[in-house]
């Protein structure tokens, strides 16, 4: 990774998130919703999220630079009947335009990666934007595979009551 040290390591701190930040977290999860041209899809409350982190559904990590925290991520674990094995799914990141393709990124992968071995997990997962290019060089360029023969689908609620409502005899 060429950019990883253009930022200052001095200025630079990552730190898993209090659930008392849930709603720093939420705000950021407005800003990569802007960023994603899906602000909409964004539905979380603050209340959600502290219960998700208070719960042990999720927990958040802050990329604190010149000690503003500049970027966050999202994660949890789960498990992979494919591998048998424990995964650790990022399912948002996101960094402040001021420091994307300075290293930014690269410390918080790398920091999530030691979370991820901490976990015991053999895998880290997470989803992209197909127009991201950005994002996806970066991603390849960590060694990510691209799940080009994958597909995410997706109940919502609606969905999922109506599925479940179904009587089998």
């Amino acid at each position: 990774m060429q950019n990883q040290s253009l930022i200052s390591n001095a200025k630079l701190h990552i730190r898993l998130a209090s659930t008392q930040e849930a709603p720093i977290i939420v705000e950021f999860m407005h800003k990569l919703g802007e960023f994603q041209k899906m602000r909409e899809a964004i539905l979380v409350t603050q209340d959600e999220m502290y219960n998700l982190l208070e719960n042990g559904d999720g927990e958040a990590i802050f990329l604190e630079y010149d000690g503003e925290i500049k970027g966050f991520a999202f994660f949890c674990k789960h498990a992979s009947a494919f591998i048998g094995k424990r995964v650790l799914y990022i399912d948002a990141l996101y960094i402040d335009e001021d420091l994307r393709g300075k290293g930014a990124g690269y410390a918080m992968m790398c920091f999530l990666a030691k979370i991820s071995l901490a976990k015991k997990c053999d895998r880290m997962e997470w989803g992209c934007l197909d127009w991201n290019k950005k994002a996806w060089d970066f991603y390849v360029g960590l060694g990510a595979q691209v799940m080009d023969s994958l597909t995410l689908h997706r109940l919502n609620l609606e969905a999922i009551e109506k599925l479940a409502a179904v009587e089998i005899s």
